[in-house]
């Protein structure tokens, strides 16, 4: 039940932004509070150095996904590329 409402939440969120800048944003993944590691260590039963391991992958996960995300911010909208060639190749 709870979930059908976020993720009829979520696509509002979704479709407004893509209304609005024409885009659709992807929302940037969290990184997990200490409190969330310990409970990820306790219902897994994860030793120190595999939650560290854990930790890491999570980490670097995020990092990669947050740079992709940041890239392609700077690259210009397809559709507007698209536009501006068609307006040159007429010139």
């Amino acid at each position: 039940m709870m979930t059908s409402k976020l993720r009829e939440r979520g696509a509002r969120m979704v479709a407004d932004t893509k209304a609005r800048t024409g885009r659709r944003r992807r929302p940037l993944p969290v990184r997990p509070s200490p409190e969330a590691w310990k409970e990820i260590r306790h219902d897994q039963r994860l030793t120190a150095g595999q939650l560290r391991a854990l930790q890491v992958a999570v980490e670097h996960a995020i990092t990669d996904i947050e740079q992709h995300e940041a890239d392609r911010a700077r690259k210009p909208d397809r559709a507007a590329f698209a536009k501006s060639a068609a307006r040159i190749e007429k010139a």
